[in-house]
């Protein structure tokens, strides 16, 4: 396998987004196909197993334990057709987890290097998704009010600000690791960018995962106080210019601000777009169906907790809780074996930051996990191609550098 190969698998992967949709009505089935096709030409064309190390420990038991119960799911389903699409899916994203462990153990392999292209990828989206502040000063016609018209290159604005979020926990080891001055000034004008996009998306799972982020920036910065005194200092007042622009554009638009927006978080239904309801059902269905109805087919098990909700034909295609609809579709066990992946993944990279003398690459991973996970905990990304290739490139890292890398 040639040399670097990991830089063209991910160069490769990143490309999907910017796919034409083929006249499909949702880009879904155009970047899954797309994404088999990449897979497969790896796996034939490159060989890259041949290179290919697992290291049997909780973590990757959780995941094969997981793809069986969703393989077994496919002989008791109610709905065939259903559950091959959903399990395809799966096994591609399985298959690309290995391509990308074989990729890091035969090539030039640095977690500097993978923090580049994830950033260059972050820039991108950015710029995308910010595009809109340039037709507002052009006195464009446009509304800085709706926050959809800042998805940028995805259909959704929680897809665009989950998919950013999960990767500025990279954009942070390349800022803490530069130390000319140049680079720290454009790095730190991406992270007010970043800010800038995740206030516009107004998206509360980024919220919650941005604060996250920053406080835990701000964590380690005291840790090496003696080394970087001024990063203390650096992400505050990052974020302070980015809501202080923030608030200038939309000052005179009457909208509430990010912070009065996660105050304003309530225990009800209607606050939450009915995830409580959904998860209502999803509990009620995993009580009657220990052993699931089978992979994929929540998006019809679901219907008839809807008859008299809402009106036409406004239904729920998925339980807002990758967790929950997993469990109702291969089993309790299976969801559970699922949510085992990151459990045991995040408190290892936890363990790790702190037994190697608070070594950041651990950190950035634990929070970039953390992102995902909190993702999956109230919207669906295990649907998305392009959050499947965030997870893999995450969980893939994770799992190269607890058990395969050797810790200088």
């Amino acid at each position: 396998m040639f040399n670097n190969s990991y830089l063209f698998l991910l160069l490769s992967l990143f490309s999907i987004l910017f796919l034409p949709r083929f006249g499909a009505i949702d880009s879904i089935g155009t970047q899954w196909f797309s994404l088999g096709i990449i897979v497969c030409i790896f796996i034939f064309f490159v060989n890259p197993f041949s290179n290919l190390k697992i290291i049997f420990n909780l973590p990757i038991i959780s995941y094969i334990s997981f793809l069986l119960f969703t393989f077994f799911s496919l002989f008791y389903t109610t709905n065939i057709n259903l559950s091959i699409v959903d399990f395809s899916r799966i096994f591609i994203t399985f298959f690309l987890f290995l391509l990308l462990i074989s990729s890091y153990s035969s090539s030039d392999f640095s977690f500097h290097k993978i923090s580049t292209v994830l950033t260059v990828f972050l820039f991108i989206e950015i710029i995308f998704s910010l595009f809109p502040l340039y037709s507002f000063s052009n006195f464009i016609e446009y509304d800085p009010l709706n926050s959809s018209n800042f998805r940028g290159l995805f259909p959704n604005k929680n897809i665009t600000a989950a998919s950013l979020a999960i990767k500025f926990p990279f954009l942070i080891f390349l800022l803490f690791q530069s130390k000319s001055f140049f680079k720290i000034i454009f790095l730190s004008f991406l992270c007010i960018l970043f800010y800038l996009a995740i206030l516009f998306l107004d998206s509360r799972a980024s919220f919650l995962s941005t604060l996250l982020i920053f406080f835990f920036s701000i964590f380690h910065s005291i840790l090496i106080f003696k080394k970087r005194k001024y990063y203390i200092i650096l992400f505050p007042f990052l974020l302070f210019l980015s809501y202080s622009f923030f608030t200038l554009i939309r000052f005179d638009f009457g909208t509430i601000t990010p912070l009065e927006r996660l105050s304003s978080i309530e225990l009800t239904e209607e606050s939450s777009n009915f995830r409580f309801y959904l998860w209502k059902n999803a509990l009620d269905n995993i009580k009657d169906n220990f052993f699931g109805n089978g992979i994929g087919t929540w998006k019809i098990e679901s219907l008839p907790y809807w008859n008299m909700k809402l009106s036409g034909y406004i239904v729920p295609y998925h339980a807002h809780n990758d967790f929950l609809e997993l469990s109702t579709e291969i089993g309790l066990l299976g969801g559970i074996f699922y949510f085992l992946i990151f459990l045991s993944s995040l408190t290892l990279l936890f363990i790790k930051y702190f037994k190697f003398r608070f070594d950041i690459k651990y950190l950035i991973l634990f929070l970039a996990l953390t992102t995902y996970f909190i993702d999956a905990f109230f919207n669906f990304p295990l649907e998305r191609t392009y959050m499947q290739i965030c997870f893999c490139i995450i969980f893939s890292s994770s799992y190269f550098f607890l058990y395969i890398h050797k810790n200088d």
